[in-house]
This record gives C-alpha cells, structure tokens and sequence, in this order.
C-alpha cells in the first residue's frame, strides 16, 4: 500500500453473491495448467494472492484498479506543557495498473493513481490545510523459477508524484512573521521522483499455502517549491498466501503480509506496516478483495501518531 489515500471500501454484498454463486461457476483446478515457468501467478500448484504491500515475483498480464481511503490520527504534547493538539486526517484515493508480459520471464507494468487528503477536525484543517496528490509509475520485472516451487525475481521502476498542498494558517503565519502579506506558502507545490529496485521470492509450501517476500531501495528526489531535497529508503517485507479453495469448496482465502523501512541516514528508525486481506479465489484469473493495513511508528513521548488504511483490489489475469 503506498501513501494514506490509496485503501478500502466495502465488498460484502459482492463478496456474498459470489459465494453464493459458487461451488456452481469454481473451475476445476485440477484441470489448469501449472505454469511455473510461464507468466502466471501460480507456483508448484499454489495461485498466490497478490497484495499491495509486497511484490511477489510474478509476470503474468493483467490489468486492476484500487479504490481505498485512509485515517491518521496525530496527538502531540508540547514539551513546554502547553494544552494537547490533536489532529485527524482522512484520504481517499483510487488508481489503475496494467502489467504486460512480454515473455515467460519478463513483464512490464505502469501505475498511475489519484489521493486526496483533508483535516477532519478543526485544528487539522487549519494547520495541515488540504492536499491533492496523483502518481504516475513504470517500471519491468524479470523472474524465473527454481525447481518446481520457488520463483525469484527482480524489479527497476521510477515513479513521478506532484503533490498540492493548500493551508491558509500557514500562509498567515508566514505573513505575519514576516511583517508582509506572503502567500508562497498558502499553495505548495511539491514534486517527488523516486527511482527504485527490487528483489522478490515466492515459495509454495503446499497447494493451499504460498510465502513471498521483497526487499526494496528507493532513492527520492523531492523538490518542495524551489527547494530540492533528496533521501533513500530501505524496505523489506514477508507475506503469507492462503486460499481455502485449494483444499476445500470454501471460494476464499487470506493474505497478510509485514514490512518494516528505515531510512539509510544515521539513526534511522524503523516504521513497521501489517497488513491483512480477505480474497474471492474461485477464479484463476480474477482477483477481487479487500486488505486493510496499519503503520506502527517509534514511539514518541512528544506525539502519538495512528494511522490506518484499507483498499478494495480487483484485477483480471489473462495470462
């Protein structure tokens, strides 16, 4: 899951038809090629689920969207004494992704996603303002498989992100301070470029269980009005498959995943984000499902921060 504003909404009612339509419309997995060396997202007999979190090493064509939203709330103690601040955020984003595979081996893919991010709360909209952020991502991916149940891989991408913030308290502030109306900072614009690579594994255990995991670097180069800055980041993430259907008429499974990231300069602290989903699986070649995410930070004995976001995934493989 990428910045807040790219998770959830609900899908019980959908999620309800489909199993009710079930164990008529389920193929017979037995019958389905297990591919592992060609460009699909089964290994050794296990289809794994995809999350947004972790990248496993999979080439297969396909195309999804993501509809999601978010919450963070922010409690912050002034050291001097002073009364609690207490802010509260919400976003709501929606993005598409489209992945080729060009060969059993090799695939390329594009993102491109909107956000929107609001103070719910007074304090909030007034320090923090509103904000309106799109992404935009290519990137290519190459793996190949190791014996019957392992696949490796790795990925290169680059990714775009212009990011709109307005705040009139700021802008006030500003002015005031520097006894002259300034309005540089009633608008922000900001600019992200990130350049980034991967390696990624997936290993089946038995057809109803798969493990994947990614380790990722990501250089950014931020540009805030005219001033540039740049930082790189380090993550590494562990997820769990699990589909009920391989084993069972149960049309479902499961994904959770964990990933921790730290930044590379020293005393970097780590920030650690769990996830957990709950997928249709009758379908090969459709994804469709839900998985919620909270970011755990360092404790702080100056701010309390939570946050939490979800997404609402589908996607059509047809490869």
């Amino acid at each position: 899951m990428r910045p807040l504003g790219r998770r959830l909404l609900t899908l019980s009612p959908l999620l309800a038809a489909l199993a009710w339509g079930a164990p008529a419309a389920a193929q017979d997995r037995s019958g389905d090629p297990d591919d592992n060396d060609g460009p699909t997202r089964t290994l050794g007999g296990h289809t794994f689920i995809p999350s947004q979190n972790v990248r496993a090493p999979f080439t297969a064509s396909s195309v999804g969207s993501y509809t999601g939203v978010g919450y963070a709330g922010i409690s912050v103690t002034p050291p001097n004494g002073g009364p609690q601040l207490n802010y509260q955020l919400a976003a709501a984003g929606l993005g598409f992704d489209f992945q080729l595979g060009l060969a059993p081996w090799w695939s390329v893919y594009v993102e491109g996603s909107g956000s929107l991010l609001s103070g719910i709360n007074l304090a909030s909209a007034l320090d923090v303002g509103a904000s309106a952020r799109y992404d935009a991502r290519a990137g290519t991916a190459f793996s190949w498989a190791h014996r019957d149940r392992v696949r490796l891989g790795v990925s290169i991408d680059a990714g775009y992100s212009p990011e709109y913030n307005f705040n009139i308290v700021g802008a006030i502030v500003s002015s005031i301070a520097a006894g002259r109306v300034d309005a540089r900072t009633l608008f922000t614009n900001t600019q992200h470029l990130e350049l980034g690579g991967a390696i990624q594994a997936a290993v089946t255990l038995h057809r109803a269980v798969g493990v994947f995991g990614e380790v990722r670097y990501t250089h950014d180069f931020t540009k805030v009005n005219d001033d540039p800055t740049n930082t790189a980041r380090f993550r590494a993430g562990l997820g769990l498959s699990l589909d009920l259907h391989a084993v069972s008429p149960i049309p479902f499974g499961f994904l959770g995943t964990w990933r921790a990231s730290a930044g590379v300069e020293p005393g970097a602290q780590l920030v650690h984000d769990l996830s957990a989903g709950f997928f249709y699986t009758a379908r090969r070649h459709l994804v469709l499902g839900a998985e919620a995410q909270i970011t755990l930070l360092p404790k702080s004995a100056v701010a309390n921060v939570t946050i939490a976001q979800a997404v609402l995934l589908l996607r059509y493989y047809w490869q």
